[in-house]
């Protein structure tokens, strides 16, 4: 990604507190109501994260057909943005 990119995603991010926190609970697969477990804010809150995050193509879920127990986990992109958040800690 190149700096433009990470800095379109990092406005779209911090746009919105629940995206910054759901995008920092992703050290690995996780389903919506352990994100907002986590994270501290609510299951309907923490799933549309998700899926705006999902728009942007930060996360992707894992397991798309389940109805039941779906996981999301960071995308290559994701990835790259979190280290800008660790690097601006």
């Amino acid at each position: 990604m190149n700096r433009t990119e990470i800095l379109e995603d990092l406005g779209f991010v911090k746009r919105a507190k629940n995206r910054e926190k759901v995008l920092k609970v992703l050290f690995k697969p996780q389903n919506p109501s352990s994100i907002g477990r986590i994270s501290g804010i609510g299951l309907n809150m923490s799933s549309r994260a998700l899926r705006e995050l999902d728009a942007r193509k930060l996360v992707k879920c894992v397991n798309p057909n389940q109805k039941v127990g779906r996981l999301y986990t960071l995308t290559k992109r994701g990835e790259e943005l979190l280290e800008y958040f660790k690097e601006k800690d």
